[in-house]
């Protein structure tokens, strides 16, 4: 089975998306952004984040998931 972005890309982009933002600023409250694992894709399937926010990961699958690095550094 084929998935628009593989696991391992959208997890390495997840992982560069600090780096990406640090430095800058943005005003209020830190955000809750949810992603759903449903049908074995990311729903929603992008979404932006800052530094500072939280990604609530909620598995709607029957197969377990993990939102790892590759190189294990979270």
């Amino acid at each position: 089975m084929t998935l628009g972005l593989s696991r391992r890309a959208i997890l390495s982009l997840v992982a560069l998306a600090p780096l990406a933002l640090a430095g800058r600023g943005r005003a209020g409250d830190p955000k809750v952004h949810d992603v759903v694992m449903k049908g074995l894709t990311f729903v929603p399937a992008t979404t932006q984040v800052h530094v500072g926010d939280m990604l609530r990961w909620t598995n709607a699958d029957i197969a377990p998931h993990t939102a790892t690095a590759d190189d294990q550094t979270w």
